[in-house]
């Protein structure tokens, strides 16, 4: 009797260990810790982020410069049917075509993975390099007003002698305003670029 109970007992000890031997894999449980991702690849994975949503920032900014660079011909072809011609000439080069070809320079660094920065960073980029239509289009009223004080070399050259004191107030805030906006949109460029040199300089350390 005694005999026959441990043998039963052994055939079960056996066949309970062949079960749990054979045991689908979701039965099994993995004791190994989890490892927290380490910080450096956090990094490089959120520049990635970055630059991959920067498609649709960069399109605006690109349409902006494309836009800018036509109405710069425009403007250049009406060169010679404005009182100051030199003036116009000012807003054809460094108002209209000079503001398209930064612009276009913003949307190309936004694009290729060179510049990495925040959605709400691209929108001050992306208003900065707007805010240079008003700038542009004072330096066309300049040339019909005549005025000296935003511009005054560029005035003298064209023998301007000022406009009156609200031509001369709208033509310096629309050139000191946008240039502070700019001025701010290029320090987030300069920052993401900055960004996406280090994260890649780190991940090539990493990788050696």
């Amino acid at each position: 009797m005694i005999y026959w109970l441990h043998e039963q007992s052994t055939v079960s000890y056996s066949i309970h260990a062949w079960e749990i031997q054979n045991a689908p894999d979701f039965f099994t449980y993995d004791k190994t810790p989890e490892v927290s991702e380490p910080l450096h690849n956090r990094r490089i994975e959120r520049t990635r982020v970055f630059t991959m949503n920067m498609r649709q920032p960069a399109l605006r900014l690109a349409l902006n410069g494309a836009l800018l660079m036509l109405a710069g011909m425009f403007v250049g072809a009406a060169i010679p049917l404005v009182p100051y011609p030199r003036l116009m000439l000012s807003a054809h080069n460094a108002g209209f075509t000079v503001s398209g070809s930064v612009s276009m320079l913003a949307a190309l660094l936004m694009s290729s993975g060179l510049c990495a920065i925040s959605q709400r960073a691209a929108s001050l980029v992306i208003a900065g390099h707007v805010a240079l239509w008003p700038l542009s289009l004072s330096e066309v009223a300049a040339a019909f007003w005549g005025t000296d004080q935003a511009l005054p070399l560029a005035a003298a050259e064209a023998g301007a002698h000022g406009g009156t004191p609200w031509q001369e107030v709208i033509v310096s805030l629309c050139h000191i305003v946008p240039a502070l906006m700019l001025l701010v949109a290029w320090l987030a460029l300069v920052w993401g670029a900055w960004r996406a040199y280090r994260t890649e300089r780190f991940s090539l350390s990493v990788q050696t």
